[in-house]
């Protein structure tokens, strides 16, 4: 995994470098953004009645690199407002390549792939941290020129006995560079 780590760190850095230079010839637009929602911790070591859904608040920042396809940069919190015992995500981040289609003027349909990785503490205290590969679903709602909801589903951790889900609803501020 630790090669994985490093290789995933090296090509999506190569692209955001690559996307900086591109955005800077063509004036591609870039974004920012936050959501906020639920995780959904699927551990197998958990022994409660049901597994722990830790709130969730996750920032973006994002390039496009045409009308159809962007670099995304996510990281994410547990706000602590939804009460899961001991169980809590410390942290959670992931690099993605996320193709968009449009459904027309004003909605998008976008998915996400790429490197996810987190921090999670079980009701026994037990810390995990890992990463793996991430995948999602998502949806856009342009409201104005340069603002749009957001919502969206991603797998930020999936690993033989713990997998992480995230399901947010949020806003993306689109500016140009």
């Amino acid at each position: 995994m630790k090669n994985l780590k490093r290789l995933s760190s090296v090509v999506i850095g190569s692209l955001f470098l690559a996307a900086g230079s591109v955005q800077a010839e063509e004036g591609l637009q870039s974004y920012v953004g936050g959501s906020y929602g639920l995780t959904d911790v699927l551990d197998d070591n958990f022994s409660g009645s049901n597994d722990p859904n830790p709130d969730i608040m996750i920032f973006r920042a994002g390039v496009h690199l045409s009308n159809y396809v962007s670099l995304e940069l996510r990281g994410g919190v547990n706000l602590g407002l939804h009460d899961t015992g001991n169980s809590k995500i410390s942290n959670l981040y992931g690099f993605y390549l996320k193709p968009e289609m449009p459904l027309s003027n004003t909605f998008s349909v976008n998915f996400v792939a790429g490197y996810g990785a987190m921090q999670y503490q079980n009701e026994n205290s037990v810390k995990s941290r890992g990463d793996s590969f991430s995948y999602g679903v998502g949806l856009s709602w342009l409201l104005f020129e340069n603002t749009a909801l957001t919502a969206d589903f991603a797998r930020v951790f999936d690993e033989k006995d713990l997998s992480v889900d995230t399901f947010v609803v949020g806003a993306s501020y689109f500016f140009e560079m």
